[in-house]
């Protein structure tokens, strides 16, 4: 699981150490929703199909985080 677009603006080890601390809290109930939601939404539109996909990468890949990961057949869809 790759967690780099989570601190690559970290300028400090604290700073890296505290944002894993607030990714990793217990997420909210809604805050899955959000997640589950912005997934289902998600649409190519004028992005290239290389950015599209790192949007879709970074929700599934946050999902993982939250503990609540999709299936893959359901990522496929």
């Amino acid at each position: 699981m790759g967690v780099l677009h989570v601190v690559v603006n970290c300028q400090t080890s604290h700073y890296v150490w505290h944002t894993f601390k607030q990714a990793l809290a217990s997420p909210s109930n809604s805050y899955i929703m959000q997640l589950h939601s912005s997934f289902q939404d998600l649409q190519q539109g004028d992005d290239t199909i290389t950015i599209f996909m790192r949007k879709e990468n970074a929700l599934f890949d946050e999902l993982v985080v939250v503990g609540r990961p999709i299936s893959l057949e359901n990522f496929n869809l």
